[in-house]
């Protein structure tokens, strides 16, 4: 079984509303209120024409399981942010979040050619910023108390990766990743 990246297309609005509203998912989102379908319509429509983002699904052996993103695509400075989620939980713990990280370190570095690559990650959400500092993130700061859930405030971690660090990463990480997936020679 093979893990691919696609773009979304205007099919894929109400699975991915289907996601963003599961409570596995939202747990670690920025804004974890159920999202209306008026809401959704309009970030979904934002989201097929932005310029400083891109959308994908990610499919495992042909099945949609959840969706990576890059945003805040910035030429000027080349940089942008990341973040992806699996919204179809018998994906998880199959090593599929691994794969899915090293694709859009790829597609950044070779594809768009930035410098920076960034993240943020609710603190709690523990194996998902230490898979990043797995492969070559580096924890730059803590947000403290920066996303309020209710009445408690939550730390969120701030990583990135420079394209040099990447450059040392990447055979080491293809060495692990190819033991279990095919790795795509070219990233569309």
């Amino acid at each position: 079984m093979s893990v691919t990246l696609r773009p979304i297309v205007a099919a894929d609005k109400d699975q991915i509303l289907h996601w963003r509203n599961a409570p596995h998912v939202a747990e670690y989102m920025y804004t974890n209120h159920e999202i209306s379908q008026d809401e959704h319509e309009r970030w979904f429509a934002r989201a097929l024409v932005r310029e400083d983002a891109r959308y994908w699904i990610i499919e495992l052996g042909g099945k949609a399981i959840g969706l990576a993103s890059i945003y805040g695509i910035d030429p000027m400075h080349q940089r942008c942010s990341w973040a992806f989620y699996l919204g179809d939980q018998e994906a998880m713990g199959r090593g599929v979040g691994a794969f899915v990280e090293y694709w859009v370190l790829r597609y950044v570095f070779e594809v768009l050619q930035l410098h920076k690559l960034c993240c943020e990650v609710i603190e709690s959400n523990l194996k998902i910023w230490q898979m990043h500092v797995r492969f070559g993130f580096v924890r730059e700061g803590l947000l403290r108390q920066h996303i309020r859930r209710g009445d408690a405030f939550l730390d969120v971690v701030v990583l990135s990766i420079l394209r040099t660090e990447w450059d040392v990463q990447k055979p080491l990480i293809e060495a692990k990743l190819a033991r279990r997936w095919p790795l795509p020679e070219k990233l569309a």
